[in-house]
Order: structure tokens, then sequence, then C-alpha cells
């Protein structure tokens, strides 16, 4: 009998022994692919930091800093996916502030103001007495159009921060679209004196979209075509700053939209943020038809981007091509998505 409870406790010892190795093996080659994650993102190499967060989540699926490596990531590329991962944050990390707000801005920036929305919904009362609620909410209202809820949040978040000009000129931009015939027409002005004398690049940008936006409503298209020439002559001018300058060429029938748009589907043929960008512009704008014809175009890896394979099934579905959609949804990996 002795000897059978000693076999007994060896071999439970030995089990224990084997399973706390198997769990500090495992918790070993966790953290081991988190160090070379972060050396590859401190060397700006996406792909190669990608690739080691996978093999982090095929460990661990409730790694937060992963997730939230995961979420930066995908969102530099433009990617839908970025929506995902800054969900699976909050759910990691429910009573996080930055987080919440880091999802409200990806849903804001991705367009899907539904989610935005709840994200700051979420928040506690303390998180939505700062500055960074106020002027994110700001946004949100300009996306929906609520231009009363905007200005409301602009000027508070104006009143936690007077020496910050970003939600001053912010209000300038939600009055611009107002129905008063003062507030427009002072905005108006206020927004090109920023745009003619601010030091501030960013804010001179900001300016200049929104009187492209302004001549744009009121059919002024050469003004538009003026500001948006301008704006595209700012050195931090971004890709969506083409875009915006292709519809007031449309708009205008302004012979220099083909030869724009061509210059756009090269500039983004090698970056799967700019494809996606592009491609929903064109859908939205010309058509599924055009936009399938220059995605096919590109190069079969660009193709395969998860990015880029979304917006083609998106064009796909509004063609009901269904065979073709089904093509290409079995030839993917969508992960999360």
């Amino acid at each position: 009998m002795r000897k059978i409870i000693i076999t007994l406790l060896a071999g439970t010892a030995l089990l224990l022994l084997g399973f706390v190795s198997y769990r500090g093996y495992h918790v070993w080659k966790q953290n081991n692919w988190m160090t070379i994650a972060r050396s590859y993102a401190a060397k700006a190499d996406g792909r190669n930091e990608g690739l080691c967060l996978q093999q982090v989540l095929r460990i661990n699926s409730k790694n937060l800093e992963a997730c939230r490596m995961m979420a930066g990531l995908t969102e530099a590329g433009r990617s839908p996916g970025a929506l995902v991962w800054r969900q699976r944050v909050v759910e990691l990390n429910p009573r996080s502030t930055d987080d919440r707000l880091a999802l409200a801005k990806t849903a804001l920036v991705l367009g899907d103001y539904g989610s935005a929305t709840n994200a700051l919904a979420g928040l506690d009362e303390a998180a939505k007495k700062t500055y960074a609620y106020h002027n994110l909410a700001g946004n949100v209202g300009i996306a929906l159009r609520q231009s009363e809820v905007a200005q409301a949040h602009f000027s508070e978040a104006a009143r936690l921060e007077p020496w910050n000009s970003i939600p001053q000129l912010n209000l300038a931009v939600v009055r611009l679209q107002g129905t008063n015939d003062l507030d427009p027409a002072e905005a108006r002005i206020a927004l090109k004196r920023v745009s003619l004398s601010s030091t501030n690049l960013d804010l001179r940008c900001v300016a200049l979209r929104a009187l492209v936006s302004d001549a744009m409503r009121f059919a002024q298209t050469d003004t538009a075509l003026a500001l948006s020439a301008e704006l595209l002559k700012q050195t931090n001018s971004v890709f969506r700053d083409r875009l915006l300058r292709l519809d007031v060429l449309q708009a205008a029938k302004n012979a220099g939209f083909k030869p724009a748009l061509a210059g756009c589907q090269r500039e983004a043929e090698d970056n799967a943020g700019k494809i996606y960008e592009l491609a929903t512009w064109q859908m939205a704008k010309t058509g599924p038809g055009p936009a399938l014809t220059w995605l096919k175009s590109l190069p079969m890896e660009s193709q395969t981007n998860q990015a880029v394979a979304i917006v083609m099934a998106e064009g796909r579905s509004q063609q009901q091509d269904w065979r073709g959609l089904q093509t290409t949804l079995e030839k993917q990996s969508w992960g999360e998505l």
C-alpha cells in the first residue's frame, strides 16, 4: 500500500512538473515573440512585426499589448480590420479611457460613426469632462452633420484648453456649415486668415479643406479649384487631399480629372491603405465597374492584401457578382474578419 501511495505521489509530482514546464515554455515563447515584434516596430518593419504578433496571438489570443499593436499596425494600413482589433482591446480592457478613445478615433477615420458614438458613450463621467473627449465627440458630430452637437463639444473643448487653436478652428468649420447668415461669414473669414497666415501647417490644411468643401457646397467651382490646388502645395497634405481635388475636378467637369485620377492610381498602386481609399472613392463616385477594373490590374500581392480584398469584395457585392465574390472570399485568409 505504501509503495502504491509513493508511486501515485511521484506520478502526480511529475505531472505537475511537466505542466509547470509546459506553461513556462509558452510564457517564455510568448514573451520572446513580443520582444522581436517590438524590435520590428521600432524599425517600422510592419510586415515582420505583424508576423511576430500573429505568433503571439496564436499562443495567447488575449495578449493585450499584441492586440493593441495589431490595431495600430492595421490602422496604419487603413485596413477595416483595425476596428476589429480596437474593439478586441476594449473588450480586454473595458475601463481604459485611452483605449476607448482610440476605438472611437479609428471608427471615425473608417467612417463607422455608430461604433465611434458607442465607444464614446461607454466612457465614464470623468472621461467625458476632458478635452480629448469633447474634441473627438465634436468631430463625430461633424461627420453626422449634427452641427449643434459638434458646436457644443468644440465650445467646451475650447473652454478646457483656451490656448489650443484646434477647437477654435473646428468651431469655425462647424459654423461654416450653419444656417445663420452671420456665423458662416465670420467663419469663412477666420478660415481664410488661417489658410493664408498660419505657421501651423496642419491647421492650414484643415482650413483649406473646409474652404474647399464650402466652395463646393455653393457650386463655386473656380474657387474650389484654386483652393484645392493650394491645398496640394502644402508639404503636409495627405492622400485624401488628392481625392478631394478629384471631387472638385469631377464637379467642374475639368479636363484634368482623368490625368489626376491616373496619377492617384499610380501613387496608390504599391500602398494598400491608399488603394483602399482610392477604390472606395471610385466606387462611390464612378461606380464599382471602373474601380474593379483598376483593382484587377494591380499586382497579385496587392490584390491579396486584406484591406484591398475587402474593397474588391464590396465592389463585387455592389455588382451582384456572386460567383466572383464567392471565388474571392474562398482565396483569402480573413483572420479576425
